[in-house]
């Protein structure tokens, strides 16, 4: 994931961790009643989204990323819409923060004693008065290994029968 001028990411929390992702990918953001269970989805999926013209996946972010499952309040939560591979997804998030513009200088690479199986998905840390931000690439969010068939829109997968969630 290339890292621009100064792109804007949109910051988010999952418990206490705070995480972004770059804000060109957001499409929308959705309340969490406006999920439907899936049956059959993997475990990440969580259900889809309601009134999107089309049956967007909704991935829990908690389970995807193997964070500890925290009690959450529903009222708080989102589902940020994204595009990836030119698909919609959506991801649940505990709550939403605000836009942050941050220049590439603040952008570190994950350190390498971090790196291992669940670190894919991170395009990089940036120091923060109030902690770590940490910066999610969304094409590896959505396209793990056993993940991708399910919610790409592959017919032979429970969250696209019938389908379509093609970004046009």
């Amino acid at each position: 994931m290339s890292v621009d001028a100064r792109p804007s990411w949109l910051a988010f929390r999952l418990g206490p961790e705070r995480f972004a992702v770059s804000l060109e990918r957001v499409d929308e953001i959705h309340a969490f009643g406006d999920i439907e269970p899936e049956p059959g989805a993997p475990s990440p999926v969580c259900g889809v989204l309601r009134g999107t013209g089309g049956r967007v996946p909704v991935l829990d972010l908690r389970r995807r990323l193997e964070l500890a499952d925290l009690p959450v309040s529903s009222r708080r939560q989102r589902v940020v819409a994204v595009r990836a591979g030119g698909r919609r997804f959506g991801l649940l998030v505990d709550r939403v923060e605000r836009p942050i513009e941050l220049p590439p200088t603040v952008v570190r690479p994950l350190p390498t004693i971090a790196r291992g199986e669940r670190s894919e998905e991170v395009a990089g840390l940036v120091a923060l008065r109030q902690g770590w931000l940490i910066l999610l690439d969304v094409d590896r969010l959505v396209n793990a290994p056993g993940l991708a068939a399910e919610v790409s829109g592959d017919p032979r997968g429970p969250v696209a029968r019938g389908a379509d969630n093609r970004v046009e």
